[in-house]
């Protein structure tokens, strides 16, 4: 996941891995509860689109379909970009 400060002080954050699945919140927590959210909406939405393998607690991989997998690793702590 990226996260971005937003000039209003908000977060504003989206999964690189799947592009559809962006959202903000007041607070790291909040974004995150929200990006899920939108993450688990579109998995609904499109299942034939993505294939998830979980390997670990702490990674998670998703694949798309049309293009190479990718690798996200989860952490307790989240990197804000400037």
């Amino acid at each position: 996941m990226s996260i971005e400060r937003t000039h209003d002080g908000w977060y504003f954050g989206k999964c690189v891995q799947i592009p559809e699945a962006f959202s903000q919140g007041k607070t790291i927590s909040e974004l995150k509860a929200n990006v899920l959210d939108a993450i688990n909406l579109i998995l609904a939405e499109y299942p034939d689109r993505y294939h998830l393998e979980k390997s670990t607690s702490s990674i998670l991989t998703i694949s798309n379909f049309n293009e190479t997998k990718q690798t996200a690793k989860s952490s307790n702590r989240a990197r804000v970009l400037s």
